[in-house]
């Protein structure tokens, strides 16, 4: 027969751990929470109300899209160039841009693209413009993403910032809008004559060069606007007619002396850039063929 020995194990209680801590011992600790749930609710405040920037967080509108298994690759080619080789790879989505560039000697300004597989779109447009300091970019909705030049914005004579009480425009096609933008928009119009020299208001003629700009109709009634939010509603606005009709973007380049030196040209022109499969991708996410 075993004889077991049992080992007896005396246990200490600390009970004045255990006891209700004084008052003074509650406001300490009732203090630290409240301290930390203080920063933690100014944390989430900052966060929230930052400014969308193309270096920023991820608040505000966002792009879906991103590249396919192929990496993109360029050397030096112009900047409207390397937007529309971004987006017309693109997979899951498309995006738009309402852009603004400056030309030098009738050129644009040239970047590099190197953009990995897989990549989503700002992936893709940041390290386009990271090449390009004094250009920026936002994110205006899901699909539309304006450009330009960071000085651009609050320069007082660029057309694009011209005050316009109201807008209406009926109908109208909206790349005829975004290509001519005078015949809609009598202060730009009268802007446009202002600047202009004596000897060319003289013979001035509005001629309208390209073929005939169509695209869907659009409806628009703005107050108090910016032509460059005009533009950017107008091509909004276009996207409301998909699968039926392509949407449009748009870019505006400020006259530039050509490189022969003979005479200042300031362009409107559409900036198409959906993927070229952009109506099966719009199938694949159920939205109403006709």
């Amino acid at each position: 027969m075993s004889t077991y020995k049992f080992r007896r194990k005396e246990v200490h209680t600390d009970w004045g751990n255990l006891l209700p801590c004084t008052l003074e011992e509650r406001v300490r600790r009732l203090s630290r929470t409240g301290l930390l749930l203080l920063l933690l609710l100014l944390c989430i405040a900052v966060r929230s109300t930052t400014p969308r920037s193309w270096a920023s967080s991820r608040a505000g509108p966002s792009l879906s899209a991103r590249t396919g298994s192929a990496p993109l690759k360029a050397r030096q080619v112009p900047l409207t160039q390397a937007l529309k080789m971004l987006a017309v790879n693109l997979e899951r989505d498309y995006i738009l841009f309402g852009g603004e560039v400056y030309r030098d000697e009738g050129k644009e300004p040239l970047v590099d693209v190197d953009i990995p597989p897989y990549s989503d779109a700002e992936e893709g447009l940041r390290r386009i413009f990271a090449q390009l300091p004094p250009y920026t970019f936002a994110v205006l909705s899901q699909h539309l993403v304006s450009v330009y030049p960071k000085k651009a914005i609050d320069d007082p004579t660029d057309p694009l910032n011209l005050k316009i009480r109201s807008f209406d425009v009926e109908g109208q096609r909206a790349g005829l809008i975004l290509t001519w933008p005078e015949r809609f928009i009598p202060e730009l119009k009268a802007r446009t004559s202002s600047s202009a020299s004596e000897d060319e208001k003289t013979h001035h003629i509005d001629i309208y060069v390209g073929s005939v700009a169509g695209g869907p109709t659009v409806t628009l009634h703005l107050k108090d606007v910016t032509v460059r939010q005009i533009l950017n509603a107008v091509s909004e606005a276009t996207e409301k007619s998909v699968p039926r009709e392509e949407p449009m973007g748009w870019v505006y380049s400020p006259a530039a002396r050509s490189p022969s030196g003979k005479g200042e040209v300031e362009y409107w022109r559409l900036f198409m850039t959906l993927p070229h499969n952009w109506l099966e991708q719009a199938r694949g996410r159920g939205q109403n063929l006709p």
